[in-house]
C-alpha cells in the first residue's frame, strides 16, 4: 500500500512539469522561430574568366569559341529571385537587389535552418508562365544559434535556357577560288547536325543553325563572313557544340570542297554569343611551281625507234600537286618561231579535259606525270626543234608554267647515261632548244677512214648525229689520202674496177635528189640542212652520180590506206572493219554476243611488189594491265592478232610498224582505240 502511494506522487510531479513547459515556465528554447535575424548574403563566382563555368557545363574540349562575359549583377536585364524553405516548413520567395561589388544583400529570416536558392532571370516578367534562368546559386543557412555568413556561389550548371549565336571573321583566299560556303552546328560527340532545341516552355523548335552563302565574284582576299540569322535567330540550349564550316569552288550544280574549319563553341544559358574568330587560313591552295626543269639526251637513243630519240626531263617537285602537266612546243623553223599550232598539252584527262593522257601518248617513253614524279622520258622526232615547260595541277587549279632552267652549257645536276645536256637559252633567236638531227652520208662504194691512233673505217653509209644550238655547222670535211693525212682527219677513197685498180679520191658531196653539189661550208644564209634538219648526201669521186639516182623520200608515216584493222571473236569469220568516230578514235567492243573480241591488224591494198613488209604491232595499255603495260604483239605472216579479254575497258594506243621496202626504213602509224 505504501509503494502504490509513492508511484502516484511521481506521476503528479511529471504532469506539473509538462504543464509548466507548455506555458513557458521553463523558458524559451532556441529554433522556435519567434526571433528574426538580419542575414547578410554574399554572391560570388560571376567571374571574368570562364574556365570553371565551362567545366561545369561539361565542355570536353579545350578553350575555343567561348561565350561572352557572363551577366553582371547590375545588368538591367537580370532579376534576382530568392526562394527557399526552412526546417519548420516556412517558405520564402522574394525579389532582391544586389549591391555593387562585392555583391551582397540583406534579409531578415526566422531562426531556423534554411535551404535557399538564388536565381537570376533574364527579362523576368512575374505575370509570365515561363521564365529564363541564366544563373543559379544554392546555400544552406543555420540561424538557430544566431547570425551566419551565407554565400551563394553562382553557376550555370543545370540550366537549359536557350542562347543565341553570332560568329564573324574573314577567310584568306589568295587564289580567289572560293565561291560558296556552308556553316552549321553539330553534336560534339556524334557529329550530327543540331536541328532542334528545347525552349523555356519545353517545346522543341528549329535551331535555324544551317547557313549557306555564296561568295561574291568581286570579293577580295580575305573575304568576310557572318554566321547569323535574323528571323529567327540561331538558337541553342546551353552546352558545347561543334562549329563547322565547309568551303567550295565551282557552281551550285558542281560544288567541289576546297577546305573546312571546325571548332568547339560553348553556349551559356540565355547568353547572346557574339564572337569574332579572326582570319581563317584553311582553304586548300593551288600547287606551287615546280623548279629547275632540265632536259638530257639519253645516250645512244637515236634511231632506237626509227626517226626518234629519247629526252629525259627532270625537275624539282611542287607542293600540293595531284599531277603535273607538260607543254610540248614544236618549232616551225630552226627554233626562232614556236607557233601556237605547234603546242600540245599532256597530263591527266581526269584533272584536265583539255590535256592528252601522257601515259597513253606517243611521246611517252618512260616515267610519269603523276603526284611525286620528278622525271619522265620523251620520245621526240629527229630533225625537229622542241621546247618544253611544266606545271603542277590539283583540283583547285594549276601553278604557273616553269620553263627550262637557263644555267649555261654545264648543268648543275648530271644524269648518268645522259651525257648530253640540252642547254636552255631563249635569246637571241633562235636560242638554244631541244634538237637532235641525223646526217647520213652515202659513201657511194667508198671507204671512209677516221685517222686516229687506232684508225676506224666505214663502208656503205656513215651516220652522224648532232644538235643545233643556234650556229650552222659544216658537213663532214674530207682530206686527201696522200700525203699522210693529219691526225683526227677523214679520208674517203674508192677503188676502181680497172686492172690494176686505181684509187679515186672524194671530190664533193651531192644531193641525191637532184645531183647538185652540196657545199661542206654552210652558205649564207644557211639552209636548214646545216642547222636543225636531217640531211642526206652522197659522195662523188669526180664523175658525178653514176647511173640513176633514186631520191630518198621524206620520212613519212605508214599510210592508213595500207592497213586494215578488224575485230571478231577468235575463230569468227565476220571480221568487222574498225572505222574512226568523230574524234578520230577507233571504237572496239570488248564483248559482243557474249564472246570476247579479238583485234586483227594486217596489210591491205599492197601492190604486186609489196611496198611494205615486216609488220609488227605494239599496244600501250593503261589500267587493267599495270600502270603502263607495253605489249609487243607478234605477227604471223604479216598479221597481228590479239585478244581484248585481259584488259579492262579503256582508251589505249596501238602502234603499227612496217618496213618500207624501197628505203629499208621503218614506218609507223598510231591508232587510238576506245575499248568499251
Amino acid at each position: 500500500m505504501r509503494l502504490k502511494h509513492r508511484y502516484v506522487a511521481v506521476l503528479a510531479v511529471l504532469t506539473l512539469f509538462i504543464a509548466g513547459c507548455s506555458n513557458n515556465l521553463v523558458g524559451r528554447m532556441a529554433g522556435d522561430g519567434s526571433a528574426e535575424s538580419t542575414v547578410t548574403f554574399s554572391v560570388t563566382d560571376i567571374p571574368p574568366q570562364y574556365d570553371e563555368m565551362i567545366k561545369e557545363a561539361q565542355n570536353p574540349a579545350s578553350r575555343s569559341i567561348l561565350p561572352n562575359a557572363p551577366f553582371a549583377p547590375d545588368n538591367p536585364s537580370l532579376t534576382f529571385i530568392l526562394t527557399g524553405k526552412s526546417n519548420s516548413g516556412e517558405v520564402i520567395e522574394k525579389q532582391i537587389s544586389l549591391s555593387t561589388a562585392p555583391h551582397k544583400f540583406e534579409l531578415k529570416l526566422g531562426a531556423y535552418v534554411w535551404d535557399l536558392t538564388l536565381t537570376a532571370y533574364k527579362g523576368y516578367n512575374a505575370a509570365a508562365s515561363h521564365h529564363k534562368p541564366v544563373l543559379v546559386g544554392h546555400c544552406t543557412v543555420d540561424l538557430t544559434m544566431g547570425n551566419a555568413k551565407p554565400e551563394f556561389k553562382m553557376s550555370v550548371k543545370g540550366l537549359t535556357t536557350p542562347g543565341t549565336v553570332k560568329v564573324t571573321g574573314t577567310v584568306k583566299d589568295t587564289d580567289r577560288v572560293c565561291t560558296h560556303y556552308e556553316i552549321g552546328i553539330y553534336n560534339l560527340y556524334t557529329g550530327e547536325f543540331v536541328e532542334k532545341y528545347t525552349d523555356i516552355d519545353d517545346s522543341p523548335k528549329n535551331t535555324n543553325a544551317k547557313l549557306a552563302q555564296d561568295v561574291p565574284s568581286s570579293a577580295t582576299s580575305p573575304f568576310p563572313f557572318t554566321y547569323e540569322q535574323t528571323t529567327p535567330k540561331i538558337t541553342l540550349n546551353p552546352g558545347a557544340y561543334e562549329y563547322r564550316m565547309i568551303f567550295y569552288k565551282g557552281t551550285v550544280s558542281h560544288f567541289i570542297p576546297i577546305g573546312s574549319y571546325s571548332d568547339t563553341i560553348v553556349v551559356y544559358p540565355g547568353n547572346d554569343l557574339v564572337q569574332a574568330i579572326g582570319e581563317l587560313d584553311v582553304l586548300n591552295k593551288k600547287p606551287t611551281k615546280p623548279k629547275e626543269l632540265r632536259a638530257y639526251l639519253k645516250d645512244n637513243s637515236e634511231d632506237k625507234e626509227p626517226d626518234y630519240y629519247y629526252v629525259k626531263l627532270t625537275w624539282k617537285p611542287s607542293r600540293f600537286e595531284t599531277n603535273y602537266e607538260l607543254m610540248l612546243k614544236t618549232s616551225s623553223d630552226d627554233g626562232t618561231t614556236f607557233p601556237s599550232t605547234g603546242e600540245k598539252l599532256y597530263g591527266f584527262k581526269a584533272t584536265n579535259s583539255n590535256a592528252e593522257d601522257f601515259l597513253a601518248s606517243p611521246i611517252r617513253h618512260d616515267g610519269s606525270l603523276a603526284y611525286g614524279s620528278t622525271t619522265c622520258t620523251l620520245k621526240l622526232q629527229l630533225g625537229k626543234v622542241y621546247e618544253v615547260s611544266i606545271r603542277a595541277r590539283n583540283y583547285i587549279g594549276e601553278s604557273e608554267w616553269v620553263e627550262r632552267l637557263m644555267e649555261g652549257v654545264t648543268p648543275g645536276v648530271t644524269e648518268p647515261g645522259h651525257a648530253h645536256y640540252f642547254e636552255a637559252l631563249s635569246a637571241p633567236p633562235p636560242g638554244k632548244h631541244i634538237n637532235r638531227r641525223r646526217i647520213k652520208y652515202d659513201l657511194n662504194g667508198g671507204t671512209l677512214t677516221h685517222h686516229t691512233s687506232s684508225p676506224t673505217t666505214f663502208t656503205g653509209t656513215y651516220i652522224k648525229y648532232d644538235s643545233y644550238t643556234g650556229t650552222a655547222q659544216p658537213l663532214l670535211s674530207i682530206t686527201a689520202s696522200t700525203p699522210t693525212p693529219p691526225a683526227d682527219s677523214y679520208t674517203l677513197t674508192r677503188q676502181t674496177s680497172a686492172t690494176p685498180p686505181t684509187t679515186l679520191e672524194w671530190s664533193k658531196w651531192l644531193n641525191p635528189n637532184n645531183g647538185q653539189e652540196v657545199p661542206v661550208t654552210p652558205p649564207s644564209p644557211a639552209t636548214n640542212m646545216y642547222k636543225h634538219a636531217n640531211a642526206f648526201v652522197k659522195a662523188d669521186f669526180g664523175f658525178g652520180l653514176e647511173g640513176s639516182v633514186t631520191p630518198l623520200p621524206t620520212p613519212q608515216d605508214l599510210p592508213k590506206t595500207k592497213i586494215k584493222i578488224t575485230y571478231d571473236e577468235e575463230s569468227g569469220s565476220t571480221n568487222t572493219t574498225i572505222t574512226p568516230d568523230a574524234s578520230g578514235h577507233y571504237p572496239v567492243p570488248k564483248i559482243e554476243g557474249g564472246k570476247v573480241m579479238w583485234i586483227t591488224v594486217q596489210f591491205d591494198g599492197l601492190a604486186s611488189t609489196p611496198e611494205y613488209d615486216d609488220l609488227h604491232c605494239t599496244a600501250y595499255f593503261a589500267p587493267g594491265a599495270g600502270l603502263m603495260s607495253i605489249v609487243n604483239i607478234p605477227a604471223a605472216g604479216n598479221v597481228c592478232k590479239f585478244s581484248t579479254g585481259d584488259y579492262t575497258p579503256q582508251t589505249f594506243t596501238l602502234k603499227v610498224m612496217a618496213k618500207d621496202t624501197a628505203t629499208h626504213q621503218m614506218r609507223s602509224q598510231t591508232y587510238i582505240i576506245d575499248l568499251y
